[in-house]
Formats: structure tokens, sequence, C-alpha cells
């Protein structure tokens, strides 16, 4: 469910930018978009020199192509530039970013996306990996954050979910997701930095009555 957070931050992608050049040629004052990646749906004023969002800040035609050139991409709004979801791991050396979907986005990971994305959303890719060990209840256990998809689906009825991130940097990235947001803002969870091999040992036995283990990759 949408929480006000995520209402306040302004994430576009091109799927969200495309009507506004079909708008424009219209003639048309006004156009109802997302700008949370689909999440709500928000009213934009189209203006001579660009859009002016509802909290105030403008975007420009030259940014808006920018973003409609990057199928790939996802930009924050702050103070009316343009911040693309993108960042480099010095610890590991590879780059992590945000892609668009028609519905919820997945995050790339060195290119590979880290949710299945054919004929499938990741919101109903997670559905399916929670469903298949429901109904979930009691403490959980998440081994490999990412987005915190799967967190927050087990969240709405476990009691708690300890969640396990290898790299800070994808915390990075999920801040500035607005489908990620109930990482941040439910008490139900809790997230740690580190590897699952080092984090797991640590934590008392019989502890969780549910695990969730769900890497990338195989490997």
């Amino acid at each position: 469910m949408p929480n006000q957070e995520a209402n306040e931050m302004v994430v576009l992608s091109h799927i969200q930018v495309a009507p506004i050049a079909k708008a424009k040629e219209k003639g048309l004052e006004s156009i109802t978009l997302s700008l949370d990646l689909n999440l709500t749906q928000s009213e934009v004023r189209l203006e001579a020199e660009g859009i002016l969002l509802p909290d105030g800040q403008r975007l420009n035609w030259e940014q808006l192509r920018e973003i409609t050139k990057q199928d790939k991409s996802c930009y924050v709004v702050r103070e009316n530039e343009l911040e693309r979801v993108h960042y480099y791991s010095p610890r590991f050396q590879r780059v992590y970013s945000l892609y668009p979907t028609e519905r919820a986005p997945t995050m790339l990971l060195a290119s590979f996306p880290m949710h299945r994305i054919k004929g499938i959303d990741p919101q109903e890719d997670t559905r399916r990996k929670i469903e298949a060990i429901a109904p979930i209840h009691g403490r959980v256990l998440d081994t490999t954050m990412g987005l915190g998809y799967t967190a927050i689906a087990a969240a709405r009825s476990a009691s708690s979910v300890q969640t396990i991130e290898l790299d800070a940097t994808v915390l990075e990235v999920a801040r500035r997701n607005p489908w990620s947001q109930d990482l941040f803002i439910n008490p139900k969870i809790t997230h740690t930095v580190g590897s699952a091999a080092d984090i797991v040992p640590t934590l008392p036995e019989e502890s969780f009555h549910f695990i969730l283990h769900d890497p990338p990759t195989f490997k």
C-alpha cells in the first residue's frame, strides 16, 4: 500500500513521462500521471517551459527528454533537478540501478534484473514466492533483502521480519524506490548489512518460524 513518505518522493521513468508529450501536442493544460512509479496518480500542469509538479518543482522539456531516452532508468526529482537512481559499489565493484516496469520497478545488479519481468511483474513474482510458504506468521528471516519486496510482503502477516542485505549500496537504491519505503518505516521490519553467512550463525537457534532465501543467482 502507498505510504506518506512514498507519496512525497517524486520518481519518474520513461513510462510516466511518455504521455506528457502527447498531452502537449493536444494542447492540454494538465495531465494525470504517476509521480511515484505507478503507486498513485497526480495532476501535473503543462507550461510553455515544461511541467509544474504538485509540490511546486518544475522540469523543463530537455529534462523530460532525458528521462524518455533512458528506458532502463528511474530518476528522483529534487529541487528541480534529476538524480538518476544508479550507484556504484566500491566494495563489490558493481553497479546497481532502479529499472522501471509497468508496475513496481526491479533492481539491476550489473545489468541483471533481480526479479522476473518477462510476462510477470516484480510484485507478482514476489507474491508467488511468498505464497509458496504461506500462511506466514511469527518471526521471519529474509536472507537477501534487495529492494525489500519479500520482506514487506512477509511483514503483512508476520509479527516481525529481519532482513539481511550484503551491500549497503543497495539500501541507497531502496531509499529512492517508492515501493520500498515500508522497509524504513514499518516497525515490524529490521534490516542488517552484511553477509548472511556471517550473520546467521550469530542469531539464536530456533528464533524464526520461517526463513526466506531468494538470492539473485543460483550461484
